[in-house]
């Protein structure tokens, strides 16, 4: 039996935007963080948003045609 709640993954979600091969992307609900890499004797710093897999859900799910 098949429910509402299996279709609000990620793949559905607005707030994800698949890269590559679309199995993995990154979730938009939040802002991006700053995290640092290191590159030498240098730490970078870079804007990141949480990555998740197509599939996953978080409970924060809105619909890609759902009005913003």
């Amino acid at each position: 039996m098949s429910t509402n709640r299996e279709k609000e993954t990620c793949d559905t979600c607005h707030f994800f935007e698949p890269e590559g091969s679309g199995i993995a992307g990154k979730c938009h609900r939040y802002p991006p963080v700053v995290s640092f890499t290191q590159d030498g004797d240098v730490q970078k710093p870079e804007f990141t948003s949480a990555i998740t897999i197509f599939d996953n859900w978080c409970g924060e799910h809105l619909a890609k045609d759902a009005p913003t």
